[in-house]
């Protein structure tokens, strides 16, 4: 606007020196000026109005884009979060079970191993790794599997995050079933040798009364 007015002020200090000509033409000149003036308002108007809408033009993408951003990052946010039902699944709770029978009866094993008097050096190191191992493997799928049921560790979908708890599942559950077969098997084991130890001292406990 002061553009506009500045324009106005030097149109009618060059039209004062002649105004004498301008009433003699019938104020022809006076009224296409008035014109010109009303051209140059239009004008600027629409110039403004149209940096207006570049500048509205220019926040809407900037809008647009702080949008799109803050969607992706509600998405990527939304994968970390876990479904409820998805923590209330079945197999959680029976994974969970099979790791804590995997670390007790390995604890039991080891104990057994370590007291009896029926099994070599060699035997008992050897037995002992394996359920250390077997202790160190379930350790890591159990944190796996409590890292899928909580919020914020890991950015998967229900469907992948359910695969993989599945995974965890039969994984825990296989290592449950071996465990417990394996420390049968060594109670068998040392239960055979001192049936066999007993056996053996009850013959010769024969034999020495017989003779």
């Amino acid at each position: 606007m002061k553009v506009l007015a500045t324009i106005i002020v030097c149109i009618c200090l060059s039209l004062s020196g002649s105004a004498q000509g301008f009433f003699n033409q019938n104020g022809a000149m006076v009224k296409r000026a008035i014109q010109q003036i009303a051209l140059l308002g239009t004008y600027i108007r629409q110039a403004k109005q149209g940096y207006s809408i570049i500048d509205k033009g220019l926040k809407s993408i900037h809008h647009i884009k702080n949008g799109e951003f803050n969607l992706h990052d509600l998405y990527y946010t939304s994968l970390k979060t876990v479904n409820p039902n998805i923590k209330d699944f079945s197999k959680v709770d029976a994974a969970m079970a099979a790791a804590l029978t995997v670390s007790q009866s390995s604890t039991r094993a080891i104990r057994l191993v370590n007291s009896s008097r029926w099994l070599s050096p060699g035997e008992k190191e050897y037995l002992r790794a394996v359920f250390t191992k077997l202790m160190d493997e379930t350790d890591r799928e159990l944190q796996t599997l409590t890292d899928l049921v909580t919020s914020g560790k890991m950015q998967l979908t229900d469907d992948e995050r359910l695969r993989r708890i599945d995974t965890c599942y039969q994984s825990l559950t296989d290592k449950s079933a071996f465990c417990q077969q394996f420390s049968a098997g060594i109670k068998e084991l040392v239960s055979g040798r001192s049936n066999e130890a007993d056996g053996t001292a009850g013959m010769d406990r024969f034999y020495n009364l017989k003779n």
